[in-house]
């Protein structure tokens, strides 16, 4: 059990910095942050892929849940039938991409320009900067049309509620296109390494045809429980470092808060043009680990530990109750502190003065 902690010391307090950011992305955007924390942690960190992909969804259990309790009190409530057939889609996706993810490792490296390409360490993430490249410029596009229309904004009709597929959800969204979108996020999350929300986030607003802020909201509430189901996988394969999943929720689940208070005074189309940077940033980082890579970079390989059944079962329990009572724990521990300060100056993101609900 002992390599379940072995993390070497100067990780630490850059961890902790790290999952600072990305917590407070997380609240803003209801995202888990695994587009950013799995590039950064892997390639300036130098933790092994498949121990960074476990220990990034751990982690986003404890974030997500804080930014969910966060955005609950502010009224911001999830579409929760849009999220419990995401969520079922998303589970089968997970089991297969996990499937993958246990014999990533065996598989022979692509060869590049003339250079061998890892599958892990070079090939997924090339993959997965094209996906985030797609979405960016999409979402580029319609936030700045938005931005620049006048009075109202239209209301959004999702894509799939022109599906004549029934059972009808939130917005008139095909219940069985749901579903699918749901599994191929799941797909998409167990290889690379994130909840989903990334993708998740658009799905919402322009297929489902949610308002940005319910976007979030039922973004997280997804991202939560398919995480409770991925990071069980991980842990029983023995992909979950605890002591590196510890130093990111430290800062990552205030982060949250103080993003999800905030995300209630943006408009929706200007909150999604402020994503497009964040998914600009990820597609930056991920060049830069497909680029070392291609230089030569040795990855780090994740040493192969044999575990018993008994093994494997405590670091389930262990890994899923360390984010999930740290999550409401740091909620209650924010909200101390915010009463505290509650005659000096107010926390980022808790006055709630918003316009523009899209």
């Amino acid at each position: 059990m002992g390599d379940l902690f072995a993390l070497d010391a100067h990780v630490i307090p850059w961890a902790v910095l790290i999952g600072a950011i990305v917590g407070f992305l997380s609240g803003l955007f209801g995202v888990g942050g695994g587009f950013l924390l799995t590039p950064l942690v892997n390639t300036f960190l130098g933790v092994p892929y498949t121990m960074t992909v476990g220990s990034d969804v751990t982690q986003i259990l404890g974030t997500s849940g804080a930014a969910l309790l966060r955005h609950r009190k502010q009224g911001n409530r999830p579409a929760v039938a849009v999220a419990g057939t995401a969520l079922a889609g998303m589970i089968l996706g997970q089991i297969g991409g996990n499937l993958i993810m246990a014999r990533v490792d065996g598989f022979a490296p692509v060869h590049v320009l003339g250079r061998s390409l890892p599958v892990a360490e070079g090939l997924l993430p090339a993959l997965f900067g094209a996906v985030l490249t797609v979405l960016a410029v999409f979402m580029f596009f319609e936030s700045r049309r938005a931005l620049r229309r006048k009075g109202p904004s239209p209301e959004r009709v999702g894509f799939f509620a022109r599906v004549p597929v029934p059972p009808r959800l939130a917005g008139g969204a095909s219940g069985p296109c749901v579903f699918l979108a749901g599994g191929v996020i799941g797909f998409l999350s167990a290889l690379f390494g994130i909840a989903g929300g990334v993708i998740m986030l658009p799905l919402f607003v322009y297929l489902v045809g949610l308002s940005t802020r319910a976007a979030v909201s039922t973004s997280l509430l997804v991202v939560l429980l398919g995480s409770l189901v991925n990071s069980a996988q991980k842990a029983w394969m023995g992909h979950v470092n605890l002591a590196l999943v510890m130093s990111l929720l430290v800062s990552s689940t205030f982060g949250a808060q103080i993003g999800a208070g905030l995300s209630v005074r943006l408009a929706g189309a200007r909150l999604r043009r402020y994503f497009v940077l964040v998914i600009l940033a990820g597609v930056g980082v991920v060049a830069y680990k497909v680029y070392s890579v291609l230089r030569g970079r040795v990855p780090t390989e994740a040493p192969i530990v044999e575990l018993t059944t008994p093994e494997r079962l405590l670091r389930v329990v262990l890994c899923l109750a360390v984010p999930l009572l740290w999550a409401p724990f740091s909620y209650w521990l924010f909200g101390r502190l915010r009463r505290g300060r509650a005659q000096g100056p107010s926390l980022p993101g808790e006055s709630s003065s918003a316009s523009g609900a899209e």
